[in-house]
This record gives C-alpha cells, sequence and structure tokens, in this order.
C-alpha cells in the first residue's frame, strides 16, 4: 500500500486549483494532443506534506494509528507560486 501524510485543502483552493487545472488541459489538448495524461479529480486534491511509499498491511495500520485523530495545528498562511509535473 502507498502512504502519503497530506493536508486537505478547503473548498475555496480547489476550485482555484480547478480553473488552473482546466486552463492546463486544454493548453495541452492544443499543442500535444496525442499526449496521455491523467487529470485529478476536485476531491482527490491534496498537498502532500510527506510522502511514506509502498509499506505492509502491518506498518500501514501502525503508521495510521499514529495519525488518528488527525493532527490539531494552527492554521497557516501557504502560496502557491507555480504548478509543476
Amino acid at each position: 500500500m502507498r502512504l502519503f501524510v497530506a493536508i486537505e485543502l478547503p473548498d475555496e483552493i480547489t476550485v482555484q486549483l480547478m480553473l488552473l487545472s482546466d486552463e492546463l488541459r486544454r493548453r495541452v489538448e492544443q499543442r500535444a494532443p496525442a499526449a496521455r495524461l491523467t487529470w485529478l479529480a476536485r476531491d482527490r486534491l491534496h498537498l502532500t506534506v510527506r510522502f511514506i511509499g509502498e509499506v505492509d498491511d502491518w506498518h500501514a495500520d501502525a503508521i495510521r494509528d499514529r495519525l488518528v485523530p488527525p493532527l490539531d495545528t494552527p492554521a497557516f498562511d501557504l502560496t502557491f507560486e507555480r504548478a509543476g509535473a
């Protein structure tokens, strides 16, 4: 199982990210129509904090137990400057 720690994004941010994604998709279709890309649905958008990688079920359960309930972290400012792939 592939695991990662992520921050769920508020709706107002995912809306803006989907607008950017739609624009990028249009540009790809115009400039590279044969490109095979997978575009994420809005409900799958998140900010990965730490990619853990492949782990077996035992380790996955142990990691999940340490992260539930979600960490209580104060709000912070975050600025997106550019997109990458």
